[in-house]
């Protein structure tokens, strides 16, 4: 529960950025109910039309129990990153209530592969083509639809049938990320080098600089032929095969013994404004989509999503729900691409 004095110090602020009493109650960016998008749109928006009061308070040293909320600071963090200004306040709600009409329901990824199945067979024979781009080629239909008819007609097997069809697609996005090339899954060597090629440093730069090195220090390099670090890394960066013990050891590491995979999801720019990214971001922080502190990083214009896909289904999410993850992250940026087209072609 709120306390009586964060309460005060709401309404105080309340007063003094003159909000429209009936528009919100209270202040929003604390007192919301639920975390749904539009909520937790409705409170991003406030800070970033009101930055400039936040900016006299925080100065003030006034209100810290307001300021330094979790949920305050994320949001926030959402404004910086983003670089949101008071002029994108209006297309925060309207991209919001655009997703949470036509894609985003609930809070929920599914773990269901008849309903994934089911949804992709519907977008094939309606033409819709909304998520199935994200998911796999198009000559890869065909096998689907065989193989969905395959696993209809076992109708006492079939749920499990079902699942293997997914898993077949979750390999492949494993492995090349989403078959448009939207959305690229990347190993933490991968992401390492990444940081690595920057010749500047952002937060996810620093933040995972230094994630070789920390994945090299739990092996005893006595036991491969590469002997140092320095070695390992140069190996990496000229794309040059590391032997196979060293490589079949630090996949290990990377995947905690088989039973989770690390990644990163970068989410290129697709010529979506960066409050449609943002709004993504957001999106996937509702989620559990990982073990690290922040739910999402912004560096030249990819959003960079950590994922732990747990084979366990214990803290994260599972092999099902990532591929549930990618086809509605497809959705929701067809849906902005399409919405971005209709305008177009309503003002010619």
């Amino acid at each position: 529960m709120i306390g009586l004095s964060t309460i005060n110090e709401l309404c105080d602020i309340k007063r003094l950025s003159s909000i429209n009493k009936a528009a919100v109650q209270l202040v929003p960016y604390l007192i919301y109910q639920d975390d749904s998008l539009l909520s937790t749109i409705k409170c991003l928006k406030w800070i970033v039309q009101h930055q400039e009061l936040i900016t006299r308070l925080k100065k003030a040293s006034k209100y810290s129990s307001v300021l330094s909320d979790e949920r305050f600071i994320k949001l926030e963090r959402c404004k910086d990153a983003f670089r949101l200004k008071t002029h994108d306040a209006m297309e925060l709600e309207q991209k919001a209530k655009l997703v949470s009409k036509k894609v985003f329901i609930n809070n929920e990824l599914t773990s269901s592969p008849i309903v994934l199945a089911d949804i992709l067979r519907s977008e094939i024979i309606e033409s819709r083509l909304l998520s199935l781009p994200y998911v796999m080629s198009n000559s890869e239909v065909p096998f689907f639809l065989n193989e969905y008819d395959k696993c209809s007609s076992q109708s006492s097997e079939y749920p499990a049938y079902f699942a293997d069809l997914i898993t077949y697609f979750y390999s492949d996005l494993l492995t090349c990320g989403s078959f448009n090339e939207a959305i690229a899954v990347e190993t933490p060597i991968s992401a390492w080098t990444y940081c690595h090629n920057k010749d500047y440093e952002d937060e996810f730069v620093e933040t995972h600089k230094n994630l070789l090195r920390e994945i090299i220090s739990v092996l005893d390099l006595n036991e491969f032929d590469e002997s140092s670090y320095e070695e390992i890394e140069q190996k990496i960066l000229n794309n040059e095969c590391l032997s196979e013990e060293l490589s079949e050891s630090i996949e290990d590491v990377e995947s905690f013994s088989y039973t989770q995979e690390n990644i990163f999801l970068f989410i290129k720019s697709l010529d979506l404004s960066s409050v449609e990214l943002c709004i993504l971001s957001l999106i996937a922080s509702i989620f559990s989509l990982s073990e690290e502190d922040k739910p999402f990083y912004y560096s030249e214009r990819n959003l960079i999503i950590p994922v732990t896909i747990d084979y366990d289904f214990s803290q994260t999410i599972n092999e099902i729900q990532f591929v549930s993850l990618i086809m509605l992250f497809g959705k929701i940026i067809e849906t902005f691409k399409r919405n971005k087209n209709a305008n177009i072609c309503n003002q010619g």
